[in-house]
């Protein structure tokens, strides 16, 4: 996700949404997240529990640039499974969200889209504002009242699939 201003914080990922360590694995492994993603996660549940997996310890102590597995990978293992499919949708919710909320950084935010499209495998819940898309809906006669539109539709779909995760 080269294409990305900054990969998704930890910080911002959880104030919209709980991610298990299956989840996060997912992350890491797709590079949606960095490492220290996974490292501020193990510092975060470390500070709410009072009894912790000796790997949470071990993963919460290592810096940025340190292997997080086998660490992860344990973690991951001990939780109960969950669809994958399940999995990315989440993903596709928080990584458009991080988009959204850092567009004025990126110089062409409906182009990310694009290529967040590509690599979700063309997820038809974002179609309405996807910009190569064909729409029913008739022309604004500007490009900038269409535009507008494409980023009230991204908008609106942050706002109900936040509902939904």
């Amino acid at each position: 996700m080269k294409y990305l201003p900054s990969l998704p914080t930890y910080s911002f990922t959880s104030s919209l949404a709980t991610v298990s360590w299956r989840e996060i694995l997912v992350a890491v492994q797709k590079r949606f997240v960095s490492r220290e993603f996974a490292i501020q996660a193990a510092m975060a549940e470390l500070a709410l529990l009072d009894e912790y997996p000796e790997q949470l310890l071990d993963l919460a102590s290592l810096n940025k640039n340190d292997d997080i597995h086998p660490y992860i990978d344990e973690l991951a293992s001990i939780q109960p499974e969950l669809d994958e499919e399940v999995i990315l949708r989440k993903w596709l919710f928080l990584i458009l969200a991080w988009v959204y909320e850092n567009r004025e950084c990126c110089s062409d935010p409906l182009g990310v889209v694009e290529q967040i499209y590509a690599d979700f495998e063309y997820p038809e819940s974002i179609v309405g504002f996807v910009r190569y898309m064909p729409t029913e809906e008739p022309d604004l006669g500007s490009s900038e009242k269409n535009t507008a539109r494409l980023l009230e539709k991204w908008s609106e779909f942050l706002e109900v699939e936040k509902e939904s995760i």
